[in-house]
C-alpha cells in the first residue's frame, strides 16, 4: 500500500499557519533587537563606570544612552502587547538552552507596574 500525501489541509489552514509563523518570527526578531540594546547600554554603562565616571565620557554617552533606553522601551511593549501566553519564560544561550526565568506573565505585568510607580 502507497503511503499517501493529504491534499484536503484546506488553504485558509497553511496561511494561517503561515501567518502564525511569520508573527513568531517576528517577535524572535524583536526580542533579539531589545536583547541587543540592552547589551548596548550595558556596555556604555560598564565603560562609564570603569572610567571614574569621567565628565566627557558621560556628556558624551548620556544622549546615545537616552536613545537606546526609549528604543528598549518602544521594543519592549510591542513585545508585552503581543504575548500570547500565560508564562513568560526567557533562556539562557549557551551549549544548552537553560531555563533562567518562568513566571506567570500577570506577575511579569504586576512587577512592571510597580516598577513604574
Amino acid at each position: 500500500m502507497k503511503n499517501a500525501v493529504s491534499t484536503a489541509t484546506p488553504n485558509a489552514a497553511l496561511s494561517s499557519s503561515n501567518d502564525r509563523l511569520m508573527e513568531l518570527q517576528s517577535r524572535q526578531q524583536l526580542s533579539y533587537e531589545w536583547g541587543a540594546h540592552v547589551q548596548l547600554n550595558m556596555a556604555r554603562a560598564f565603560a562609564l563606570a570603569k572610567s571614574g565616571g569621567h565628565t566627557g565620557l558621560a556628556d558624551a554617552l548620556s544622549p546615545q544612552m537616552a536613545a537606546t533606553s526609549e528604543q528598549i522601551t518602544r521594543v519592549q511593549a510591542d513585545l508585552t502587547r503581543r504575548v500570547d501566553t500565560d508564562k513568560v519564560v526567557l533562556y539562557q544561550n549557551g551549549e544548552h538552552e537553560t531555563r533562567v526565568f518562568d513566571v506567570p506573565t500577570a506577575r511579569v505585568r504586576r512587577i512592571q507596574e510597580i516598577g513604574s510607580r
